[in-house]
């Protein structure tokens, strides 16, 4: 009966991967996303999501830093599908091929503010 089980279940796992992969390989690519130091130089085809604390990166296990966003989220743009949509920091510049498609505020992101009335986030789909 045991035995049983753990088949069963090893097999749904790797019908779930399966599945997964099968996904990604008909035209949803994996979102790729990486952090880095706030106000490090944003590489060509990767865009601002949101701004973050780590205490293991970028200093900010110092004092100073402990209570600061202190790194960034990227994600690449370059080369997505048309009619992906991406939510991302307002004061980012909007991609050639992209077009927006709300601006609001959210603030467990991208600066947090606490102005009721600021903007800092935006959403974007590419169009072309």
């Amino acid at each position: 009966m045991r035995r049983s089980f753990i088949v069963a279940v090893f097999m749904i796992t790797a019908l779930t991967l399966a599945s997964e992969a099968g996904a990604q390989q008909a035209g949803k690519p994996a979102r790729q996303r990486q952090i880095i130091c706030k106000d490090a130089a944003v590489p060509a085809g990767w865009i601002l999501v949101d701004d973050l604390r780590d205490r293991m990166m970028c200093g900010g296990s110092s004092a100073e830093v402990v209570n600061a966003y202190n790194v960034w989220a990227i994600e690449k743009f370059d080369g997505a599908p048309v009619g992906t949509v991406l939510t991302v920091c307002a004061n980012t510049r909007i991609p050639a091929g992209w077009n927006l498609l709300d601006v609001y505020r959210d603030k467990s992101m991208c600066g947090h503010p606490d102005d009721l009335f600021a903007t800092n986030v935006k959403i974007i789909r590419k169009a072309k």
